[in-house]
């Protein structure tokens, strides 16, 4: 076996490792409304990005979600258009991490990575109840 393609079944294991690492995250397809609970490393980061004219600190939140993505595609998860690009702006995302509520986003970008598999994913919140 070549290091690429250990380094891609490394990472699958690391992010999808529920015990140490990962959290479960539950995928709703925009696409065919499929759904697929994987687990995923997760990032909920609040940064100060500048500050207003009265001086007070603007924030920016960022939320990401990354997993390689045999752990979704093995599932029979659509995580590619019929052009063979990752595809998967709007699909519904929803995290239950421990001793919260779940949260529910939705994707807003991706970032693939091509030599190892991985996926990471920018949510923006997403309101349920509509």
């Amino acid at each position: 076996m070549g290091l690429i393609k250990q380094a891609e079944l490394d990472l699958k294991e690391i992010t999808t490792n529920g015990s140490e690492f990962g959290e479960a995250v539950v995928f709703t397809s925009a696409v065919n409304g499929q759904v697929a609970e994987i687990n995923c490393l997760h990032s909920d980061i609040n940064v100060v990005i500048g500050f207003n004219e009265a001086g007070q600190p603007v924030h920016s939140r960022k939320v990401t979600v990354v997993f390689s993505e045999s752990a979704l595609s093995d599932l029979g998860y659509p995580t590619r258009n019929s052009s063979g690009q990752i595809a998967m702006n709007k699909d519904k995302v929803d995290i239950a991490s421990v001793n919260k509520p779940v949260k529910n986003y939705v994707v807003k970008s991706q970032l693939p990575d091509s030599t190892v598999g991985l996926i990471t994913l920018f949510l923006e919140d997403y309101d349920s109840s509509n």
